[in-house]
């Protein structure tokens, strides 16, 4: 039980750096408002996460997250905005 638990607690503590932050700048870059990439990047967090361990999104590329996302974003009844909100979130900070 002991090993289980930090287990989960190293998986998560690597997870916030995995997860890039948000800014002003990469909305911009993005043309996307902030506050819908602050909105994609919580529901990653918080919806994804709550379910597995995350991906850096950038260790995928947009078109795996374009197959990815409507499939996972159903499976976790995530509404139109917040699903299309992880979408920008996810291809903003995508890998090559």
């Amino acid at each position: 039980m002991k090993a289980l638990l930090c287990a989960v607690v190293l998986g998560c503590a690597g997870c916030g750096g995995r997860v890039p932050a948000v800014t002003p700048a990469d909305a911009t870059r993005a043309g996307v408002p902030f506050e819908t990439l602050s909105t994609g990047r919580q529901t990653y967090l918080d919806t994804c996460g709550g379910c597995h361990a995350l991906w850096a999104p950038g260790s995928r590329t947009r078109e795996h997250w374009a197959q990815k996302l409507p499939a996972m974003a159903a499976r976790a009844h995530l509404d139109g905005p917040r699903s299309q909100a992880l979408g920008a979130f996810l291809r903003t900070f995508a890998g090559p």
